[in-house]
C-alpha cells in the first residue's frame, strides 16, 4: 500500500536531507582546508631549503679553503669537491 505524504512531511524530509548535505559539505571543505595547510607547509620547507642551499661553486670554494687551512688533507678534498654528475674519481 502506498502511503501518502503531506506536504509538511515532504518540506521535512527535504530540510533533513539538506541538512546532511550541508554537513558533508562542511566536512570535505576542512578536508580540503587540511590538505591546503599541508600543501603550505611543504611549500614552506621547499622555500627553507632552497634560500639556504649552497651553489656547487660555493661548496668547492668551502672545500679548497678547508684544505688550504689544512682542515682536510687533499685526498678529502679530491673526494669531497663536487664535479658533477658522471665523476666517479
Amino acid at each position: 500500500m502506498k502511503k501518502d505524504f503531506t506536504t509538511m512531511e515532504i518540506m521535512e524530509y527535504l530540510k533533513d536531507f539538506s541538512d546532511r548535505m550541508d554537513q558533508r559539505f562542511y566536512e570535505v571543505d576542512e578536508f580540503f582546508n587540511k590538505i591546503n595547510q599541508r600543501f603550505d607547509y611543504q611549500d614552506e620547507r621547499i622555500n627553507m631549503i632552497e634560500t639556504s642551499i649552497v651553489t656547487k661553486n660555493q661548496f668547492n670554494s668551502l672545500v679548497g679553503v678547508l684544505q688550504r687551512n689544512k682542515v682536510i688533507s687533499e685526498f678529502e678534498a679530491a673526494h669531497a669537491k663536487y664535479e658533477g654528475f658522471g665523476s666517479m674519481n
